[in-house]
């Protein structure tokens, strides 16, 4: 197991590209730092990469072009977990992190302490493991040119980090749960008092919707795909059968965290192209008896006139890990 490597710079990055690089598309969100901000300079979802032929070099347009591009990706064969590490002077977090992964085959593994103020003994942190085949696939269509890549990180880790980036309440006394729904994964996050204390990764997604309701309604799979973004037909059903079991596990995910870390939850935000349909949103809201939305990742962000096409509205959530991968890449720096 390779340890990933952090962010080497000569110099701060003050313009970068976010790319999430998705199997519906590759969200792109081009940011710059304008003295203590930061400003969404592009916005768009390009097709995604294609696995049937030979790598290409990325070509992004001139509008998204940055010299460095903070890079997220899919779930893959990836693991990411929230793990309490006891402080040991005979061994450092990283190997015990390996030992706790026992993971076999080549993965680029990364962590993020998370320790709670005051806390002594033990080393939280959010420990993640890429495998190498997902990482690859991605940064050799970079090799050359612009966009460098600056660094790499999951696609729901990534879109935790907006919403943290976004200047969450430490002292605030109810729980948050936040939702990525991609296409092939799910991610589960709950956070009380500015920190996750719960994280969780489904091999699940709008795919399995997709397939159901090709099958359901006798449609292609561009169309089928189109439903599920419009929301123009109540494909509630649907998603109660297909992810029925992952419906009882965010359930069992509420329970525990409230009697673990004795709070409520009282908010539950959604990202992700899921995010944008609005049958998802009622059903994750039946799940939970609370009300569940859509969360923006740009409204805590200043966007220059003309960077938001319109004919992504109301898709915003879509974005959360391309401006979640920016964000950490000009605050890292």
């Amino acid at each position: 197991m390779e340890q990933m490597e952090g962010n080497l710079r000569d110099k701060m990055r003050s313009d970068l590209v976010g790319l999430d690089f998705g199997a519906s598309g590759i969200k792109a969100v081009r940011m710059r730092r304008a003295k203590d901000k930061f400003v969404v300079c592009a916005v768009d979802i390009l097709p995604p990469l294609d696995a049937t032929s030979a790598p290409s070099r990325l070509n992004l347009p001139a509008n998204l072009l940055a010299k460095y591009a903070a890079v997220c990706v899919g779930g893959g064969r990836s693991v990411v977990r929230l793990l309490d590490i006891p402080l040991n002077p005979d061994q450092t977090p990283e190997e015990q992190i390996q030992q706790q992964f026992n993971l076999s085959g080549d993965y680029r593994m990364g962590h993020f302490p998370i320790t709670p103020t005051g806390t002594k003994g033990f080393l939280r942190t959010i420990a993640v493991a890429i495998d190498e085949e997902t990482a690859r696939s991605v940064l050799e269509r970079m090799s050359s040119g612009l966009p460098s890549p600056d660094s790499l990180e999951l696609c729901g880790l990534a879109a935790l980090n907006a919403y943290m980036d976004h200047g969450i309440n430490e002292k605030q006394e109810d729980a948050v749960a936040l939702i990525e729904g991609g296409t092939r994964n799910i991610y589960h996050f709950i956070l009380y008092r500015g920190r996750p204390v719960l994280i969780r990764k489904f091999e699940s997604g709008a795919a399995s919707l997709s397939a159901r309701i090709q099958a359901q309604f006798g449609l292609d799979a561009g169309m089928a795909d189109n439903m599920l973004q419009v929301g123009a037909i109540d494909i509630s059903n649907v998603v109660r059968e297909v992810m029925g079991e992952f419906l009882r596990q965010l359930v069992i995910s509420k329970d525990y965290v409230e009697r673990q870390d004795q709070c409520r939850l009282r908010h539950v935000l959604l990202t992700g192209g899921l995010s944008s349909n609005p049958f998802w949103v009622r059903v994750i809201s039946e799940t939970f008896g609370l009300p569940a939305e859509a969360w923006n990742p740009f409204s805590h962000l200043d966007v220059a006139p003309g960077a938001y096409p319109n004919r992504w509205r109301g898709h915003e959530g879509r974005f959360a890990a391309a401006v979640g991968a920016a964000c950490g890449g000009l605050r890292a720096s």
